[in-house]
């Protein structure tokens, strides 16, 4: 554990009035400490942000939460050769079914697995589509040593499907672990909160497009800036994303703190810049706990039409975030 370290956001505000939910405090320096065990050292192997989720990117997302089978919110998968006598309770692991109805000139799918480490040391975690081959599930990076196993952590996976074993139509997965690797009670586990799967297409198919107007790439923004998105689709626009890439909290569980800083909850985005449903596609980001940021920003949006297609569109980049009169710092505090 030498290698564990403590990160708290901590923001000065210098003899300043700070309202929320109407009260006043007048105060030196205010401090929101959130406490989140990272480590220092990094494994290689697949990384989490592999991904085709990306400026460009033309899909669709296809969200499992359920039905759950052995919990009330929530998925177990057990180790099927685990010793411990409770794990029979929960054997065997469920096998799900997902339907994708559209693989016209699709040409790339991945699934994104909402992760929690609840028995630590589970390893060798797998998934496998229609009976196929298992596909291992990447671990988070940046853990430290040969066994990031042996923490617990709250993460979003990526796996890439070959194409060949998805169907048109009702599809079947199912998930399994080995045992545990440390802190060994007979009882390999693991739970899933959430499936998104992404069919990526060539971007000749039919999709809303669009982008972001405002800011523009080299400018620099400031306390609670506005992002415009120009978008259209012949079939309707449902919402619009905006997602930045910057340095934050790490809520992806992956201890990449400088990211596209966004997570899933049952597949629907959270930690996000904003979402918004109605032209005009603006939003006023608060940044009111937005670490400072000594490296340039860039920011893309996702567009949503009503038949569920999406288009990312290009990032500005080159964004230069500025305070005046305050500060919010990231801190490693060591142990």
């Amino acid at each position: 554990m030498d290698n564990i370290v403590y990160k708290a956001i901590i923001a000065s505000a210098n003899e300043k009035k700070v309202n929320r939910n109407t009260e006043s405090i007048d105060q030196k320096i205010l401090i929101i400490a959130t406490i989140f065990l990272v480590v220092l050292s990094s494994i290689g192997g697949l990384c989490f942000a592999e991904t085709g989720f990306a400026p460009g990117a033309v899909l669709r997302e296809y969200r499992w939460y359920g039905p759950w089978v052995n919990a009330s919110i929530f998925q177990r998968v057990t180790d099927p050769k685990a010793s411990h006598s409770g794990a029979k309770e929960f054997l065997p692991n469920p096998v799900n079914r997902i339907t994708i109805d559209d693989l016209d000139l699709a040409v790339k799918v991945e699934v994104c697995i909402e992760s929690l480490q609840c028995h630590t040391g589970t390893h060798n975690k797998r998934i496998r589509l229609n009976g196929s081959e298992w596909l291992s599930i990447p671990e988070a990076e940046e853990i430290p040593g040969d066994n990031p196993e042996c923490y617990q952590t709250l993460a979003y996976p990526i796996v890439e499907i070959p194409l060949s074993y998805v169907n048109e139509g009702v599809n079947t997965f199912e998930l399994t672990t080995d045992g545990q690797k440390c802190y060994d009670f007979g009882w390999g586990q693991f739970i899933i909160y959430g499936v998104t799967f992404r069919i990526f297409y060539d971007e000749s198919k039919n999709h809303p497009i669009g982008a972001i107007t405002v800011p523009a790439s080299g400018t620099t923004i400031g306390e609670n800036p506005v992002i415009t998105v120009a978008a259209a689709s012949s079939d309707g626009i449902k919402r619009v994303d905006f997602i930045g890439f910057y340095e934050d909290f790490n809520y992806k569980g992956d201890n990449i703190w400088r990211q596209w800083q966004f997570a899933l909850n049952n597949g629907f985005l959270k930690h996000h810049l904003g979402t918004v449903y109605n032209e005009p596609y603006s939003i006023t980001w608060n940044t009111e706990w937005v670490p400072d940021q000594d490296k340039p920003m860039k920011i893309m949006a996702r567009i949503v039409d009503d038949k569920g297609m999406q288009y990312i569109t290009p990032a500005v980049e080159d964004i230069r975030f500025t305070r005046e009169d305050r500060s919010v710092k990231l801190y490693t505090v060591p142990r």
